[in-house]
């Protein structure tokens, strides 16, 4: 299939793939929550690029469906597409606590059981393909399925194969030589880390004035550092293009259902199994009882013996797979739901104080509250055995209200009563209790 663009290229093997791709190759589409972005290349060379805005009466569909026109048009018939998706319709995760199991498996328990991983924020979301970063610990994302659907009808409508959905913040080392990318989503930003263009660490957060710059002009990939300051607006587009078909975290059409899930895998192998030791059983009985013939019984125990290495080596494949669905079937029995469990946590805040941020691991998790008093959360926490080891990290902060002269000050008309009451900002870091041993949410 030619050469592949793998983690650890370096951009003079890049360049170089790229040069041997052919003239119409790769279609790579950028999907943010405002516009679509579409880039084309030649050789080492941005053939053609778009960009068309989403708008209530332009949804994502025809926006996609315009713009691969327009891709036709101009720069020749491609041979797939691509699309990169932004923060704000993709999901990202670090994923723990997971049996070890080949990644296909873990692939295919993620997909059953998405809700346990990866929040809905009012839409269905698919799963993608997952990369192992050690023992136990994965990296997968999840796609809201409106965007896949809008994707597929598109490349259906000219006729084109979409070979793969991917999260823009994976792709992104391949349009710049930078350690942490930051790329902006509408009202939402998302910052990964890489090592020899492998994701290590991701985050979703809010953008910041540092945040809102783009790399260095030469930290860019040379064909979008020749268009200038609008060349990193391609980055996504352009990331998807160059490392096409062969992303590892990805959704690919027909992974659901051509994916054989472990229970169907060890069904179809066990009864394989049985079947061979029926025909062996059926032949030995007959065969020992009616030998009268020397050269007949070696024919009988010729069939025998061949029967029998079949059957045993049904049992060698079927041994690690039995180990491993009974590995995924203790995980699934112990994980919880990731939405109950930030449900749950929240409940435990009455109001009218409230949780302003939440941030989980394996171990536990820090919860930001703003309350009238810090002893009083501390209070709430203490009462569930959901979470113990409460600990207050950093200093409480107090927060006044704004135009609110500082508690102590004197001020000509103003009474205790008319005094806004204040509030104050806290760190709690906690530990699972009730759920400590299960996987981590």
């Amino acid at each position: 299939m030619g050469d592949r663009v793998t983690a650890g290229t370096g951009v003079s093997d890049v360049l170089r793939h790229l040069s041997r791709l052919p003239a119409d190759g790769i279609l790579g589409l950028g999907v943010s929550v405002d516009a679509v972005r579409a880039v084309r290349l030649r050789g080492a060379a941005i053939r053609w690029s778009g960009e068309i805005a989403i708008t209530e009466l332009l949804p994502l569909a025809a926006v996609v469906d315009r713009l691969i026109g327009d891709a036709i048009t101009h720069a020749g018939r491609p041979r797939m597409v691509v699309a990169a998706v932004g923060p704000q319709g993709a999901q990202l995760r670090r994923l723990t606590g997971l049996p070890a199991v080949p990644p296909r498996l873990v692939a295919s328990l993620v997909r059953e059981n998405a809700s346990r991983f990866f929040l809905r924020n009012g839409a269905p979301i698919v799963t993608t393909e997952v990369d192992r970063a050690e023992e136990g610990v994965f990296w997968g994302a999840a796609i809201e399925e409106p965007i896949v659907i809008a994707l597929r009808g598109a490349c259906a409508k000219h006729r084109l194969r979409l070979s793969a959905v991917v999260p823009s913040a994976i792709v992104l080392a391949y349009a710049a030589e930078a350690d942490i990318i930051t790329w902006l989503d509408g009202d939402v930003a998302g910052s990964s880390q890489f090592a020899a263009r492998r994701i290590v660490a991701y985050r979703r957060h809010e953008p910041t004035t540092s945040s809102a710059e783009p790399p260095a002009q030469s930290d860019m990939a040379p064909p979008l550092r020749q268009l200038g300051a609008a060349g990193w607006r391609l980055a996504d587009a352009y990331a998807a293009a160059i490392v096409g078909r062969n992303a590892t975290i990805a959704w690919r059409p027909g992974a659901a259902r051509h994916g054989a899930t472990p229970g169907g895998l060890a069904t179809r192998l066990l009864s394989g199994a049985l079947c061979a030791a029926a025909i062996a059983a059926a032949t030995v009985a007959p065969g020992l009882a009616a030998v009268q013939q020397e050269r007949a019984a070696a024919r009988e125990l010729d069939a025998l013996q061949s029967r029998a290495v079949e059957t045993h080596a049904l049992q060698a494949k079927l041994v690690p797979l039995v180990r491993d669905v009974a590995a995924i079937n203790e995980f699934a029995a112990g994980a919880r739901s990731m939405t109950l469990v930030l449900a749950g946590l929240t409940s435990l805040v009455e109001p009218p104080a409230s949780v302003a941020a939440l941030r989980l691991d394996s171990a536990g998790g820090t919860m930001t509250v703003v309350a009238p008093s810090a002893a009083s959360v501390l209070q709430q926490l203490e009462a569930t055995d959901m979470i113990g080891g409460l600990t207050i990290v950093g200093p409480v902060v107090p927060i006044v209200a704004p135009n609110q002269p500082p508690v102590g000050m004197p001020v000509p008309g103003m009474t205790a009563s008319s005094r806004v009451p204040r509030s104050e900002r806290v760190t709690i870091r906690f530990q699972w209790g009730a759920m400590k041993g299960k996987a981590a949410p």
